[in-house]
């Protein structure tokens, strides 16, 4: 049978909002929906939600349930054929349908729910078609098992709409992108960073990304791997206005190794990173500064460490969505989103972390060791002389 609609299953968490938030996050789903399916070339017909779903409709139902199922807020898709909320209807559809799914000598099972007022229940209906899809085949040996069927048939019930269905396709979940407001991204084209930022995407925020291009301590094949990832972030983010500043930070670190302590050098050179991102905060109008640091991977990273470097910050809080997280999981998180071939390709990174980094600063050392720089002076520098580049819609 031909498909002619999608249902979309959106995050539980919408749900249980009030009503109010509900449908602001319901709007930005649709319209996050219909952004990306006409991205991919998609024709559809309409976008709407039905008694906790969203229902596309489209001659091109299956491509459309894939393309929407990488949609922030979305569960799960699935291409299905729609009829009349009739238990004749219902009936007659479905065991068209099940005729070009079973097989002779194959165990079925139909799975139904409802939604709204009928003269029927959940269980009148996979009865009814269950009976009906027993006596068509007859004496094909086909049998009903009802814990590890070979084939199962789903019908949804949706006020005075019905839809039949047997795939789905896994959505990201999370909620739907721009809900939650801008997010300055420090992005090094590691898979930490990048993995960190798609986190914070999928929790509804539209990110800024920052690259601090530290040449000539960094090779130009640092950049372009850091440019290739935000570009396939992107991808995540179709229908919003996404940037990326390209900072040159080389003359920092040079100051810094000249001035200060080399112990200090990272965690100085990440309280000035941190202040950069802050000031393209401001200027974008974002609330808050996402880092890919997990406690304890690098010096950098230990927790006292972090603590003396988020001090820098005197407006923004600083997310670190993968502070609890082992590489194990980042690395397979990063092959998942497609940014784990780009983030291992061969690239000069920084030369300038010594041999033996502080990895217990203290605070007060580091406040008296940037007394030597001027440390407001480099960042505003930083800051007006950063590359802008637009690389979303």
């Amino acid at each position: 049978m031909q498909y002619d609609s999608v249902l979309v299953r959106y995050s539980g968490e919408i749900g249980i909002k009030s009503k109010r938030t509900a449908r602001g996050l319901l709007r930005a789903l649709v319209a996050s929906i219909k952004a990306r399916l006409r991205r991919f070339g998609v024709g559809f017909s309409g976008v709407r939600v039905r008694w906790g779903r969203v229902v596309i409709r489209s001659s091109e139902a299956r491509r459309a349930a894939e393309v929407a199922s990488k949609v922030f807020g979305v569960v799960s898709t699935s291409p299905a054929v729609s009829m009349e909320a009739d238990l004749r209807t219902i009936t007659e559809r479905a065991l068209e349908y099940a005729k070009g799914l079973i097989k002779p000598s194959t165990s079925f099972a139909v799975r139904s729910r409802r939604a709204g007022r009928h003269p029927f229940t959940s269980k009148d209906v996979a009865e009814r078609v269950g009976s009906a899809i027993l006596q068509a085949f007859g004496g094909a040996g086909v049998f009903v098992d009802l814990d590890s069927p070979d084939a199962e048939i789903f019908v949804e019930v949706r006020d005075d709409s019905a839809y039949v269905f047997h795939e789905f396709f896994k959505g990201l979940g999370g909620l739907p992108l721009g809900t939650q407001g801008r997010v300055v991204c420090l992005i090094s084209g590691g898979l930490d960073s990048s993995v960190a930022c798609y986190l914070a995407m999928r929790r509804g925020c539209v990110p800024v990304f920052v690259y601090l291009d530290n040449d000539p301590y960094a090779a130009e094949d640092t950049l372009t791997r850091a440019m290739d990832v935000a570009k396939r972030l992107c991808g995540y983010a179709v229908g919003h206005r996404v940037r990326i500043y390209v900072v040159p930070h080389g003359h920092v670190l040079t100051r810094l190794i000249e001035a200060c302590d080399r112990r200090l050098t990272c965690v100085l050179c990440h309280r000035a990173m941190l202040r950069v991102a802050e000031e393209i905060a401001r200027l974008e109008g974002a609330d808050a500064v996402v880092t890919g640091e997990c406690i304890g991977e690098q010096a950098s990273q230990t927790l006292r460490n972090i603590r003396v470097e988020s001090t820098a910050l005197r407006e923004f809080p600083v997310i670190r969505p993968l502070a609890g997280m082992d590489k194990t999981e980042i690395v397979r998180m990063a092959k998942r989103i497609g940014t784990y071939e780009i983030s291992t390709r061969p690239a000069t990174c920084c030369s300038v972390p010594p041999k033996r980094p502080a990895i217990r600063a203290d605070l007060s050392e580091v406040l008296e060791a940037e007394e030597n720089v001027d440390v407001a002076s480099l960042v505003k520098w930083d800051v007006e002389n950063a590359r802008v580049i637009r690389i979303g819609a």
